[in-house]
């Protein structure tokens, strides 16, 4: 068969090559998303967008070094103590120790409060930004609600309110207890949830 314009042969790919490289790239995510799980249990949605590659790229430089999900874990730990060792499989020793470091820093900012988290990890803008947004959000509460009730003193009786209605009904979810509170104080379900700790 004739070169296709690209120079390369038209013929169709084997199955069984495809079916193994995306074996691979099975593989590859799934000790991607335990890494993930040991370092940082779930990654928050509020993350900044060019963080997730940057550390999918953090994981495949210590991944190609050999390293286990368990042993990266391992390695971020020795990172955020500035005791990392590196290993004699890491081809790129510098590629290596700023892939350990940079999720020893993620890590280390995910652990602060979220202003000062994505000030670490967005940058001022994004802290600002998120720091707007919530001084937004207290003022549209304090103009809902006025200044007779508190998010606190909210929180903790949408609280009461859900262990009451456990309480008479031990058979309700979360969920369901959410969905039924949430008309009488003006919120949604989720908003519930998240305040009840579901």
């Amino acid at each position: 068969m004739a070169p296709g314009i690209s120079g390369i042969d038209d013929e169709e790919p084997d199955p069984r090559q495809v079916a193994a490289f995306e074996r691979v790239l099975d593989m590859d995510a799934i000790a991607d998303a335990k890494a993930i799980a040991q370092l940082f249990g779930v990654l928050p949605d509020w993350l900044p967008e060019p963080i997730r590659p940057l550390l999918e790229q953090a994981l495949v430089t210590l991944r190609n070094a050999g390293q286990s999900p368990e042993r990266i874990a391992e390695l971020v730990a020795q990172g955020g103590r500035d005791e990392l060792e590196i290993p004699a499989t890491a081809r790129d020793v510098t590629a290596f120790t700023q892939a350990a470091y940079y999720l020893a820093r993620v890590q280390w900012a995910l652990g602060l409060e979220k202003a000062d988290a994505l000030k670490e990890l967005g940058g001022n803008n994004a802290a600002k930004d998120y720091r707007r947004a919530k001084a937004g959000n207290e003022a549209q509460f304090a103009a809902r609600f006025g200044d007779t009730e508190s998010r606190q003193a909210r929180d903790e009786r949408i609280r009461a309110l859900a262990a009451q209605l456990h309480t008479q009904n031990l058979n309700l979810s979360n969920h369901a207890i959410a969905v039924r509170i949430a008309p009488r104080v003006g919120l949604s379900a989720k908003q519930v949830k998240r305040i009840i700790g579901a």
